[in-house]
């Protein structure tokens, strides 16, 4: 009987030690973000990178309605569609567990990175009009930018 007990307590001190590890490589996973560092995971909301914000409208039959900001980046920063994505999505994560004043972090928030002539583009957008105006509103603050 003593040498099942002893038998029980290993099996449960190992998965108590299974489980911190997992536990300490979902929090490395949600620091690193994605696999992006740090400083590559806030690189959307860098005043230095933004070259401009622009409101991006949708027209429908009713009218033409804000459905929110389009973050366009300076030429040059030797960035890719596929990261500014990754750092985007990121940041929407992020938002969703610590809210904080990011348009990325806005509810029912969007994010589509794509190339626009020489420059990359960054287009956050909600289905709700509430939302796109607060997208609109965070994206000139937090990026420092005047609307264009």
């Amino acid at each position: 009987m003593m040498m099942w007990k002893k038998l029980m307590m290993a099996v449960v001190v190992s998965s108590i030690a299974v489980q911190g590890r997992a536990e300490t490589s979902a929090a490395t996973e949600a620091r690193t973000c994605c696999g992006l560092t740090s400083e590559q995971a806030g690189l959307p909301l860098r005043p230095d990178v933004v070259e401009r914000v622009s409101p991006i409208y949708q027209t429908t039959r009713s009218g033409r309605h804000l459905v929110g900001a389009a973050v366009t980046y300076r030429s040059g920063l030797g960035l890719s569609v596929e990261r500014l994505q990754a750092a985007a999505d990121c940041q929407m994560i992020e938002g969703r567990i610590h809210p904080s004043s990011s348009p990325l972090a806005v509810k029912n928030v969007e994010a589509h990175a794509r190339m626009e002539r020489d420059r990359l583009r960054l287009d956050i957008t909600s289905g709700d009009e509430a939302s796109a105006r607060e997208i609109v509103r965070r994206a000139t603050t937090a990026l420092s930018v005047a609307i264009r």
